[in-house]
């Protein structure tokens, strides 16, 4: 008596949860996207740097004349601290012999 009670013919089965699943693919990204910033304070999205940042750049100048390469490390100098970028240091390397 209570297989007969409790029988759902098999094709209406699949076609349901063909159903659900074709929805909760559907709308799943949807819930999850109101879900969460729904209740994110709206400060936080105002606290994110607009331009990422980075932990250290190298900037590496080579060349054969002391003198322009000297002067193209004053100019690169004055970009960062333009831009606001901290320089910790900066030095000349002695040629190699080969």
């Amino acid at each position: 008596f209570r297989d007969k009670m409790f029988h759902i013919p098999t094709m209406l089965l699949v076609r349901s949860l063909r159903f659900c699943e074709k929805n909760l693919k559907t709308y799943l990204p949807l819930i999850q996207k109101n879900y969460c910033t729904f209740y994110d304070p709206p400060y936080l999205d105002s606290m994110k740097p607009k331009i990422p940042l980075y932990a250290a750049l190298n900037v590496q100048i080579k060349g054969y004349d002391f003198a322009l390469l000297e002067s193209y490390q004053k100019l690169v100098y004055k970009i960062a601290t333009v831009m606001d970028i901290e320089v910790a240091d900066g030095w000349a390397t002695p040629a190699k012999e080969e």
